[in-house]
């Protein structure tokens, strides 16, 4: 398969869901999908190349979507090979390059590279503090102690900062939520047991956050179940 036939491929899709309006999640999602189904493998072999060359030089506009749709097909394997060209180019790239590597090689679940990780997320937390606290969350899924202590810290720190209402709103909260109670509803109990053990009154208003957000947006089985392990653990 030439170049040129991939590259007619991903056009027909993104004709396809041009008007969908969802920033191209459902092209990615396709796309995944599409790939997943190759069994042929030197093909297969093909497209990932293709795809890994695009990641490193974008010499078509498309490293975004090559990066979602490794991501979206589960692709754990080409991890290795992200974490290469990251290593090979970072000097040269932008903040946005690196944190939109970073961020693929933690969606695959690639737990070689922590030690990077962790720096990048150090540097984050005082270049881009708002970006840190998303990568701080996929990185609890992949290094819960670490992760459940960075999340705490950022807490301890940003909760208690005149402008705690950025780190506090209905978005990151929502995001926290959304991340923790898909099968990592311990996580949610964790990081309040960490950030209540550090600092009581910290830990109590985090609480009162989470607890507003969950009765006020979630369903009443998912609500009734968060809320009674949430209450169980911190007891005023």
């Amino acid at each position: 398969m030439k170049d040129s036939e991939i590259l007619e491929i991903i056009n027909s899709y993104e004709h396809k869901f041009k008007n969908y309006g969802d920033g191209g999640r459902s092209e990615i999602k396709e796309l995944a999908l599409a790939l997943n189904r190759v069994n042929n493998d030197n093909e297969l072999k093909t497209i990932i190349d293709f795809f890994l060359r695009e990641i490193n030089s974008n010499r078509f506009g498309l490293r975004s979507l090559c990066l979602q749709t490794f991501v979206f097909a589960k692709k754990t394997s080409i991890a290795p090979e992200l974490e290469k060209i990251y290593l090979s180019r970072q000097e040269e790239m932008s903040d946005y390059w690196k944190e939109s590597l970073i961020s693929a090689m933690m969606d695959l679940h690639y737990t070689k590279p922590l030690d990077l990780y962790q720096s990048f997320i150090n540097w984050h937390l005082v270049n881009h503090t708002g970006r840190a606290f998303y990568l701080i969350v996929k990185y609890c899924l992949i290094d819960k102690n670490e992760g459940i202590r960075l999340l705490s810290g950022y807490y301890l720190v940003y909760l208690t900062s005149t402008d705690c209402f950025e780190y506090s709103n209905d978005q990151h909260i929502g995001h926290l939520i959304s991340k923790f109670s898909e099968g990592n509803r311990h996580l949610l109990i964790e990081l309040l047991n960490a950030t209540f053990s550090k600092d009581k009154k910290v830990g109590l208003l985090l609480k009162s956050i989470l607890t507003n957000y969950i009765d006020l947006h979630l369903s009443n089985n998912v609500k009734n179940v968060l809320l009674d392990e949430i209450n169980k653990t911190i007891k005023i």
